[in-house]
């Protein structure tokens, strides 16, 4: 568990801790097509989908992902379960610190089990006059 995550819930009082270490362990489901119901199979994903709880859990989980790009001057937006490293980028030293950032995020998601999809990574650049160099 993260430490930021581990933070939280230690602030929580027990009954709370309890209800959520309830909520997230050993979740089963059940696969029923028109009438057959299936076998219950054990739930690998930590926070059910599609839960109210699930949402908040989430944010408490990732919130110490901002950590990781401020200490290299670099920004980071976070929209529910996406993420947008950016920086303006005007000379060598600031593509390293962008680089340092992506290298981070990178490493945190390898840490915590969170996998990044490639496919849905970009690099945009924006101004009149973009040197592309960078």
């Amino acid at each position: 568990m993260n430490n930021c995550f581990s933070n939280y819930l230690l602030s929580l009082p027990i009954q709370i801790v309890n209800w959520i270490k309830s909520f997230l362990h050993k979740k089963f489901y059940k696969v029923k097509i028109n009438s057959s119901l299936y076998d219950s199979y054990l739930v690998l994903s930590v926070i059910p989908q599609g839960s109210v709880l699930g949402p908040l859990l989430f944010i408490m989980y990732i919130n110490d992902l901002a950590d990781i790009c401020t200490k290299d001057e670099t920004d980071i937006y976070l929209y529910a379960d996406d993420a947008k490293i950016y920086k303006h980028v005007f000379s060598n030293a600031d593509q390293d610190q962008l680089q340092m950032s992506l290298s981070k995020l990178h490493d945190w998601s390898n840490t915590w089990l969170l996998s990044m999809n490639a496919q849905n990574c970009k690099v945009v650049s924006y101004g009149r006059h973009a040197d592309k160099n960078y």
